[in-house]
C-alpha cells in the first residue's frame, strides 16, 4: 500500500511552493517528531507506506498524526513566506 500527498502553495492553480522553502521536508520532520516516517518526494510530494497489515485504527491514528503535521506546516509556512 502507497499513499501520497501533492503540497501545493495553490492547489486550484497547481503552484508549487518555492523549492528554497523545502515545504515537503519540513513536513515530514515534524510527522516524524510525532512517531510516523514520512517519505519526502522531488516536488513536495509526501509518500507514505503503512504495512498491509495495518488496522482501521492504526489508519485513523497515523492520519491523525500526518493532519497533525500538515497543520503545523501550514503555520510555519504562513510565517516564512
Amino acid at each position: 500500500m502507497i499513499g501520497a500527498i501533492e503540497l501545493s502553495a495553490e492547489p486550484a492553480a497547481r503552484r508549487p511552493f518555492d523549492p528554497s522553502l523545502s515545504v515537503g521536508a519540513y513536513l515530514v520532520a515534524r510527522a516524524q517528531a510525532h512517531g510516523v516516517i514520512l517519505r519526502a518526494m522531488a516536488g513536495d510530494v509526501i509518500a507514505f507506506s503503512p504495512p498491509l497489515i495495518i488496522s482501521t485504527t492504526q489508519i485513523d491514528q497515523l492520519m491523525s498524526v500526518v493532519r497533525r503535521a500538515l497543520d503545523e506546516t501550514l503555520d510555519w509556512v504562513g510565517a516564512v513566506a
